[in-house]
């Protein structure tokens, strides 16, 4: 396990810092003319599973989510992806070895893959084969996560499926057969 390594939290340097496992604490400060001790701050959690905090200092406050500032603060992100995706589906474990950024699709994406996003109950998916130049490339559970991993249209796809199109982002596409 690496050592605990803090940093401050953007946007509140002075008043917060954020560890590299997660933790979040205060330091002692001087806040219009009064004197605060550092603490460690509790969890909260919102009802998506998410941790989150209410961060204020010298009349800014703020409610925060706990594992997007540990990537702010130990991940780069020179790509400028507005998400960070827990790698592992906890929502609760900030570890900065858990976190990566991530666009919206990845992390639709990954959530699909991983089973954490379930399945609406309307309509089971189809699972989906991708050909390129006539050989298979690979296999994917349902349209939307092939549409997000791929960046194509899901109904481009599902088009090609039903052959009322020929092909959709240079792959050819059919449905499996069970």
């Amino acid at each position: 396990m690496a050592k605990e390594e803090w940093r401050a939290v953007k946007g509140f340097e002075g008043a917060y810092e954020i560890s590299n496992i997660g933790n979040l604490r205060s330091i002692d400060r001087v806040s219009f003319g009064k004197k605060y001790f550092g603490k460690m701050i509790n969890n909260a959690q919102e009802r998506c599973g998410y941790l989150v905090n209410i961060l204020s200092y010298e009349g800014k406050r703020k409610t925060v989510r706990r594992h997007r500032l540990v990537a702010e603060a130990f991940i780069p992100n020179p790509d400028e992806k507005p998400e960070v995706n827990h790698i592992n589906g906890n929502k609760t474990d900030n570890r900065v070895e858990n976190l990566e950024w991530a666009t919206h699709r990845e992390n639709t994406a990954h959530a699909w893959l991983t089973g954490l996003t379930k399945i609406p109950p309307a309509e089971k998916p189809k699972k989906v084969i991708q050909f390129y130049e006539g050989q298979q490339i690979a296999e994917y559970m349902s349209i939307d996560i092939a549409a997000n991993i791929n960046v194509i249209s899901a109904a481009d796809i599902c088009k090609c499926c039903k052959g009322k199109r020929k092909n959709a982002g240079r792959y050819i596409w059919k449905y499996k057969e069970n």
